[in-house]
């Protein structure tokens, strides 16, 4: 990627990612007793700091469950990322401001009155993914412009700052409102002033950021326009305008890479950030996406390393590494290495095999893969085994399953079973749940309120709809026949 910005004119993009330049990550839990918005008695608190984005998330996880059952006020827990020698601050709303680091994810309580139970945690964005900070014309002229497609004041706006700047004072803005007029600033002789008067000033003003009015161009480099809130910088960071990548790319590893994220599930979201961290030449790194399944939300971690090898410009993936927060149960962690047996396997088999779920790895030899929760190392993880020869189609196919009437279907239900889901069935109207169990060469079978059932069961309730039916057609045959002697002795 090119990394020199012009210095007249044009709206420069600088494309970085965010995990580059982030020295930590940091729980932050967030109290405002009474549900105030402005008014004293906000507190934020630094519960964790961890070295990387999977670390933070369990940090988050770990404050949500050690939070009383029962809590007074309102609170909030947050993921924030810090930047390299940079502090972070935060605003009277108790977010982190946007020159200082920026929000990764958001863990809001549940609302007892609405009958709700469980935190919902809100991943507001991958610290993986690219992103583009635009600066707009003005921010390298010496007179700056308020016009231009990406910066764009008013005349009103342009004057209240220039007069404002004259008083010394503070100024707060709404950076999520697309065209900013005189109603998305609020100003104040200081900060806290400032954002009081931002408070007051209509619904829904959302805070972003302050900025200290010392001259007109300086308020005009503290405003970015037309990227996301996370990226707002009072003054450019010099730690990604100073970004260097190599130029040379074997691009033969990239399309295999990109190809390989293709095959474990993730589609094309991580190219870019892929990309970039090759260019890079960093030794090793780490791309990151979350990924929810139903109720249960997983962190997804992908570890790469350069080959040490001299001359050699191949890098390996070093398997995949989830971290689930499931609806029901303890927080899971679990790393999948990537050896000969093993293979290339999905994050959706990943996630299954930790839910106590039995994958099919390779079709040719009817070869299962599940993990063992009998057995841990000293990491914490659980050691994966196969077993061959389970054919899913002869131990479901005999079975009553509606679904199996209909070629189509039953190859759908069947691909769902090898992929580790647990599939919806159903038999005569009744509901089931299956999954595939391997290692007995046979099924998990669950009831439709998912309490344990089995096979005989299942198979039950197609014999008794049938003996039903049965009943109901000799019922039936007996009042017909009643009817037809009816009508002979009337006549």
């Amino acid at each position: 990627m090119e990394n020199n910005l012009k210095h007249r004119g044009g709206n420069d993009k600088v494309l970085f990612i965010p995990d580059h330049v982030i020295d930590s990550y940091v729980v932050m839990k967030h109290t405002h007793p009474g549900h105030q918005v402005f008014e004293i008695g906000h507190e934020t608190f630094r519960i964790s700091t961890h070295s990387d984005y999977q670390s933070g998330m369990q940090g988050l996880f770990d404050a949500i469950k050690a939070e009383p059952e029962h809590f007074l006020g309102y609170r909030d827990f947050s993921l924030c990322g810090t930047y390299k020698g940079t502090m972070m601050k935060f605003d009277a709303a108790g977010d982190v401001m946007g020159d200082t680091g920026f929000l990764v994810s958001y863990a809001f309580p549940p609302n007892r009155r609405m009958g709700e139970t469980e935190w919902r945690i809100d991943p507001v964005f991958n610290p993986s993914s690219t992103f583009a900070l635009t600066y707009p014309v003005s921010f390298y002229s010496d007179n700056p412009s308020l016009i231009g497609p990406e910066a764009s004041i008013n005349q009103e706006v342009h004057d209240k700052i220039q007069q404002e700047c004259n008083n010394r004072s503070w100024m707060v803005y709404d950076a999520k409102s697309g065209e900013l007029s005189i109603n998305d600033f609020a100003f104040g002789q200081n900060q806290l002033a400032a954002e009081h008067e931002a408070s007051n000033m209509r619904d829904g003003f959302e805070i972003f950021g302050s900025v200290e009015l010392k001259s007109l161009p300086d308020v005009i480099k503290g405003i970015t326009y037309g990227v996301p809130p996370p990226l707002w910088y009072e003054e450019p960071n010099q730690l990604i305008l100073t970004q260097k990548f190599s130029s040379d790319m074997n691009e033969k590893v990239l399309e295999y890479h990109k190809n390989d994220l293709r095959k474990i599930g993730m589609g094309d979201s991580l190219d870019e950030a892929l990309s970039m961290n090759i260019k890079s030449g960093k030794p090793d790194f780490k791309l990151y996406s979350t990924k929810e399944f139903g109720e249960d939300l997983a962190v997804v971690t992908l570890p790469y390393r350069r080959s040490t090898r001299e001359g050699s410009d191949m890098i390996f993936r070093n398997g995949m590494e989830l971290l689930v927060r499931p609806k029901v149960g303890d927080i899971q962690r679990q790393t999948f290495t990537q050896d000969k047996d093993i293979g290339n396997i999905t994050v959706k088999n990943a996630y299954n095999a930790m839910q106590q779920r039995s994958f099919l790895l390779d079709k040719d030899t009817d070869t299962w893969a599940y993990l063992n929760f009998k057995e841990t190392d000293r990491n914490g993880n659980h050691p994966m085994e196969t077993v061959s020869g389970y054919d899913i189609r002869k131990v479901v196919g005999p079975l009553p399953i509606s679904d199996l009437k209909d070629p189509e279907k039953a190859d759908t239900l069947y691909a769902s079973l090898e992929r580790g889901n647990r599939q919806h069935v159903e038999v005569s109207g009744k509901s089931f749940f299956i999954e595939a169990l391997p290692k007995y060469e046979t099924l998990r079978v669950y009831t439709g309120n998912l309490q344990k059932s089995n096979i005989e069961e299942l198979k039950k309730a197609a014999d008794l709809n049938q003996s039903t039916d049965q009943t109901n057609n000799q019922v039936q045959q007996t009042t017909n026949t009643q009817r037809q002697r009816n009508g002979q002795s009337q006549s």
